[in-house]
């Protein structure tokens, strides 16, 4: 996706520059205009011709730092990803193994690690874990590998992670939802979302962050009137 908003900052560049052109040197193109014929007066272009040309210079410039802001905007925002918080510390996803480590979670070292097939040989590859801290807190995550040739799992992106209030850390969504937060509540910030599980006993939403796609799962439990948030899952499902 880098390389759509490098186009588009080339593109907005090119058009200033036929813009600055053009205001500077409103006849440059009056050889080859195919309406140069409603402009004449004396074989000479006219002064509405110029200004017309101006005005078509000063639109090109315009839209060239347009896109050019948009592209800068888009590619910024793109970089950070979906943003969660687990125990108050930011993880953008999809993430890694590596970025897990350094929030202090581990597989058990005992555990075995699948290897991961690449996506083109449409085989098994995704797998699921659970990570750990010292605190005994835990995360399950799923690894995805999304390249071209086979990966240990720890190797492949991490594209989801579920958290349990009962025996999980902290995690906050963007707009403030997490575990704990009562159904009205959530459903308040995140809207109804999409019934799952038995009696809508969860639901589902999928948030936009630029052209990529997160699905966004809460599950609740309590009585009728007090259902609270008790598990969120956040996957990464667009790449």
């Amino acid at each position: 996706m880098g390389e759509v908003y490098g186009l588009s900052i080339l593109i907005g560049i090119v058009l200033i520059g036929i813009g600055i052109y053009t205001f500077k040197h409103p006849d440059f193109r009056w050889k080859i205009s195919l309406s140069r014929r409603w402009y004449l007066k004396g074989g000479e272009p006219t002064d509405l011709y110029y200004e017309n040309q101006r005005m078509g210079a000063v639109a090109y410039i315009f839209i060239g730092v347009i896109m050019i802001l948009l592209s800068i905007s888009m590619s910024v925002t793109k970089a950070r990803g979906y943003v969660i918080e687990i125990d108050g510390n930011e993880l953008r996803m999809p993430c890694t193994y590596s970025d897990m480590e350094a929030l202090g979670y581990q597989i058990d070292p005992e555990e075995e690690i699948e290897t991961l097939r690449a996506t083109s040989k449409n085989l098994k590859n995704s797998s699921t874990y659970t990570v750990k801290n010292a605190e005994g807190k835990e995360i399950i995550v799923t690894f995805e590998n999304r390249g071209e040739e086979d990966r240990k799992a720890t190797e492949c992106e991490l594209i989801a992670i579920r958290v349990h209030e009962e025996n999980g850390p902290e995690i906050k969504l963007p707009n403030g939802v997490k575990n704990g937060m009562s159904e009205e509540d959530a459903k308040s910030i995140m809207g109804k979302g999409t019934p799952r599980g038995v009696g809508g006993s969860a639901a589902e939403y999928n948030m936009k962050v630029n052209f990529d796609t997160y699905k966004i799962n809460l599950v609740f439990d309590g009585d009728f009137r007090n259902k609270r948030v008790i598990s969120i899952r956040v996957e990464d499902v667009i790449y």
